[in-house]
Order: structure tokens, then sequence, then C-alpha cells
């Protein structure tokens, strides 16, 4: 049988199908056509939505941000892992550390160097500190070794399986969970991506534990990581073998200031404000000095700006 249909019905039937059937948007690229759904993420925010969030800037008052990438670094056996996990634990639990606010929330501790001397730590922990709570503690422990860059997507698939959406992700060490370079540039920044893509998945702060060069002045390997992460810290002992932790720099203040930069003393009151150097001036004075000495901020007549 044969049916007769003029032009113009044609086209109205092909337009009312593709309305009721979208298509994947093709997009060209040099290798041929591909199949790809619309991006979702990417939308356009008018002017006068534009808003302050306000949410908490910190998830440890003056030392960890709420949300962005923080290098812990240090020598070996300096006890950079013993003081990251309790800051996590005070996290988990809630608790005010060392008289700083915390923002409670779910941490996942991800010991890359096996998880034995994790235990020992988790133990001492109870022992030092009770826990007087019948809720299960938002604690996660991930215990095998990974290669960050080409794992980050299931690490982020199996955190996602749990219930708790974590605050804090604790990466210990790079040396365990990059299988490239550290003195390579772009194996750097792969791994820099990998633990970015897990920030921007949860929201959250995301800690690399790292370790020192040679000279001991800095992070180990290429300079991209110090470059790229919002809070660097610097882990010690001295003397009497206690642990002592300097907040090197936060970026996010200079950074939010623009090529403007800012004045020594507004930076100051920005800092005390945000919890640095409340007690003595001379704490912003080094820290201001250590951040110069690095070539990561410089100062241009009577302003400070990031390089």
């Amino acid at each position: 049988m044969s049916y007769a249909i003029s032009d113009h019905e044609f086209k109205s039937r092909i337009a009312a199908f593709t309305k009721e059937n979208p298509q994947p948007t093709k997009i060209r690229k040099a290798n041929g056509l591909h199949d790809q759904e619309p991006c979702s993420r990417i939308r356009l925010v008018p002017f006068d939505q534009i808003k302050l969030g306000t949410e908490a800037r910190y998830l440890v008052k003056g030392i960890i941000p709420r949300d962005g990438l923080i290098v812990a670094w240090g020598p070996p056996k300096c006890g950079k892992s013993f003081w990251i996990f309790d800051l996590a634990m005070h996290v988990a639990l809630g608790w005010q550390y060392r008289d700083r606010r915390v923002q409670e929330g779910a941490v996942v501790y991800c010991a890359f160097e096996g998880q034995t001397g994790i235990q020992a730590r988790v133990e001492a922990f109870r022992q030092t500190f009770p826990i007087e709570t019948d809720q299960p503690v938002p604690f996660y422990l991930q215990p095998v070794t990974l290669d960050l860059v080409a794992q980050h997507a299931d690490l982020i698939a199996a955190i996602k399986q749990q219930d708790d959406t974590p605050v804090l992700v604790v990466l210990d060490t790079l040396n365990r969970s990059l299988r490239g370079s550290e003195n390579d540039a772009k194996d750097m920044a792969a791994y820099i991506a990998a633990a970015d893509s897990i920030r921007e998945a949860f929201s959250c702060a995301v800690i690399i534990v790292h370790h020192c060069g040679v000279d001991g002045t800095r992070p180990r390997g290429s300079t991209a990581l110090s470059g790229a992460v919002d809070a660097q810290l610097a882990v010690r002992r001295d003397a009497s073998d206690a642990i002592i932790v300097e907040v090197e720099f936060q970026f996010s203040i200079l950074h939010g200031a623009g090529p403007g930069g800012l004045t020594t003393e507004r930076w100051y009151d920005m800092a005390r404000n945000e919890g640095l150097g409340v007690n003595l001036k001379a704490d912003l004075y080094d820290n201001r000095e250590a951040l110069r000495s690095k070539g990561i901020v410089r100062e241009y007549g009577d302003r400070w700006n990031v390089r």
C-alpha cells in the first residue's frame, strides 16, 4: 500500500518527532563526530543574583579553609600524619581544635602508606580522648594504595556510596599516590587536577600530605603544587619534640583583592579577621616575609599582591 504526503506535512511530523525525542548534541572533534549530552554544569548567573555566600569560610578557623586544596608538608617523622589525623578527628566529632572553631562533618582519610600506623593512632586517640556518643563517628578510612590520577573517579564513587558527604578528605601521602614524578610539572599538574576533582565533587577541603625537599625549605618536587593550593602548612618538631605547625600562606585574602592588592595594614586587618596573628603582630610579619622569600607575593609601592 502506498500513500502520498505533502512536503509541509512531512516537515511538521519531523518537527513533532524531534520535540518528543530530543537527540544528543553533536560536537565535531578532530577525529570525527561524537555524541555528547548538553553540559548541565554550565550556567550563566545574572549580575544581580551574584551574592556573597553565607557559609563558613573555614573548616578549622584560621587553618583549614572550608573548600579548597591544602598541602601539609615537612620532613620524615616530623609528625605530619599524627597531627593531621588529630585535627581530622576533631572535625569528625565537631570538637574545637585548640580553641579554634570547627565545622563538624564527615572525614575520609586515605592512608596510602597502609593502615598499620593509623590503627595505632586511632587507638591512642580513643584512650586519650574518650568519645562519649551513641552515634557512629563519621570517620572513614581508605587504606589501599592508589594511583590517584588514574583512580580518583573510583575513589569519588566509593565515597558517594556512604551516607555522609565529607567535609574533609585527606590524601596521605602524595608520594604513595602519584605514579609519575614529583619533579615533573605535568605529572604534578595531573595530580592536582585529580585532587581538585575530589574537592569539587563534595565541595570540601582536601589535605595533601607531602614531604619536604632536600634543603627542607619547601615542599618537595615541582612548584606547581604550591602555586595551586589554597593553603600551605609547614610541620616540624622543635627541640622539645613538640609538633609545630606554621600557616605559611592562605592565598584567598590576596587573591580576592585582585591586581590592585592590599596595603600592609589592610592585609593584616583582614588576616586578623580570619584568626591569623591575633595574639602577636610578629606572626603576621613573619608569615609575610616567608611568602616574600619564596617569591609567592610581592610589594609594589605601598601594596601587596600575589605574583
